[in-house]
């Protein structure tokens, strides 16, 4: 049975340095340093990796949601969950519900992503491209 908890990890703490409230994602193409990224942010910090008891037979897809859905679940508001390689198993469906849940529970979200259409879900977005931060953007969600 393979574990993809690696991906999914329960922080009890918010990590402010650059990250906002909310749904952060850390985006750039493959090779620009986002997992490194994370890491860094982590050093240091308690960890709590996160894997739902589930059937082994589920798709990777399938474990990786019930992974973030337990993550969501086991966390406080002064919480951040990191999500590596976020989306990349996941229907926009699946990670608007996710990402809906974190943000009814008030939960800082940390994610690496590829895909640019899943910015619509953040709050703030850090662009990198060869380790280095090239942009980062807040968006304004209020009407």
């Amino acid at each position: 049975m393979e574990i993809y908890s690696e991906k999914t990890i329960l922080v009890p703490e918010r990590i402010n340095n650059i990250f906002a409230p909310g749904i952060n994602m850390i985006i750039g193409p493959n090779c620009s340093g986002k997992t490194i990224f994370l890491r860094q942010i982590l050093l240091g910090k308690q960890i709590h990796q996160v894997s739902a008891d589930c059937d082994p037979r589920l798709s990777k897809g399938e474990k990786y949601f019930l992974d973030v859905e337990k993550a969501i679940s086991e966390s406080g508001s002064s919480s951040s969950i990191i999500l590596d390689d976020f989306g990349s198993r996941l229907t926009m469906e699946n990670i608007a519900k996710l990402m809906e849940k974190a943000k009814e529970k008030n939960v800082q979200v940390i994610a690496t992503v590829k895909d640019k259409d899943i910015l619509k879900f953040a709050d703030k977005a850090i662009f990198l491209e060869c380790g280095q931060i090239k942009l980062m953007h807040e968006f304004n969600k209020n009407p």
